[in-house]
């Protein structure tokens, strides 16, 4: 592949030409390669461009240095005149070397972006497909993400996708399937305690399937009054069911389910207070 840079030096000096020929053939070669650093674009990113684009200058600056082996000045025209001096470079560069190193810089922009915007997308794709429990996963995945990433925005896609997982946690309901269920101590539950998630308030709103539960109820088998823990997933029909162990007491007690979201909340970058402030809210919101 060729390149051409153009540099025109008013007051007669040839080096000066010469560097804004090479400035403006660097141009021309980034052009090609399609780079375009924005705003969304990361430190990471930012960083391995520059340092390319020193590469490629000190290749076309300081010829044999081996920087980019495909990348040679292959001729050079002064021109004099009254506007001063005009300098012509032509360059060469490999077209394997070239476009091996498009792949590299578009790896490296992808990879950054799609840490973030990835989940997000998957998160609404399963949100629109009704598992609304797994899309808040997804956008917690891309919140985790953001909170580590250094793109100037990256606050904002953080409250967004937290938003986004906040708004998809607010949708499911859980409904009792029975309750106020009677044994005897020392004999089993007739059935088990049953709940079903739907996206809505009513039985016959949708079902959410792959919603994690956690489960608490007390424990009395060692004499003493005990907080005992389990968890649970719905099934396909958006209903989970939960066996509770033979009672060893004699009064009344509560089982009680809460959507559990507290393990997917530990994969956070440093977090300012405001930011912890709407991690803690969704979990209070999971387990209300």
């Amino acid at each position: 592949s060729g390149f051409t840079g153009v540099g025109t030096s008013r007051g007669g000096d040839r080096a000066e030409a010469e560097q804004i020929a090479r400035a403006d053939l660097v141009d021309g070669i980034m052009r090609y390669l399609g780079v375009k650093v924005t705003s969304e674009t990361t430190a990471v990113a930012r960083a391995s461009v520059d340092d390319y684009r020193t590469e490629v200058r000190q290749q076309l600056t300081q010829e044999g240095s081996g920087r980019i082996a495909g990348l040679t000045v292959k001729d050079r025209y002064v021109e004099k005149g009254k506007a001063g001096v005009t300098v012509y470079l032509l360059a060469r560069y490999a077209t394997s070397d070239l476009e091996r190193e498009r792949r590299r810089l578009e790896e490296v922009f992808r990879e950054q972006q799609e840490a973030v915007a990835g989940p997000e997308r998957e998160g609404g794709e399963l949100e629109r497909s009704g598992r609304l429990y797994e899309a808040a996963l997804k956008y917690l995945e891309a919140a985790a993400a953001a909170s580590k990433s250094d793109v100037d925005n990256a606050a904002i896609k953080f409250e967004r996708a937290m938003n986004e997982a906040r708004a998809a946690i607010e949708r499911i309901g859980l409904l009792k399937l029975n309750d106020n269920l009677r044994s005897a101590a020392g004999a089993a539950f007739a059935e088990p305690f049953r709940v079903k998630a739907v996206a809505g308030a009513g039985p016959s709103d949708p079902a959410v399937p792959g919603v994690a539960l956690t489960v608490s109820w007390a424990d009395w088998r060692t004499g003493r009054r005990q907080a005992a823990l389990a968890r649970t997933k719905t099934a396909a029909d958006g209903v989970a069911a939960f066996v509770h162990p033979v009672p060893e007491f004699v009064g009344a007690e509560t089982v009680t389910m809460g959507i559990d979201i507290a393990p997917y909340l530990e994969g956070f970058g440093r977090l300012t207070k405001a930011q912890q402030g709407m991690v803690d809210g969704l979990e209070d919101l999971a387990a209300r």
